[in-house]
């Protein structure tokens, strides 16, 4: 449980750079947005259920 809670430490650089975009007027490259997108969809990975499992 707690290693699928940490994963979300992977999103505080994600919304560093998006108060700094709304707060301080930064700009937001496609780089970033590409990456932001990998980031959530290697989260939602992690914490997807696991489906059938053989035993």
């Amino acid at each position: 449980m707690a290693s699928r809670l940490s994963v979300f430490s992977f999103l505080t650089p994600i919304f560093g750079v998006a108060f700094g975009v709304a707060l301080l007027g930064e700009t937001l490259t496609n780089r970033f947005m590409i990456a932001s997108a990998l980031v959530v969809a290697g989260i939602a990975l992690v914490n997807a259920p696991a489906g059938r499992r053989r035993t």
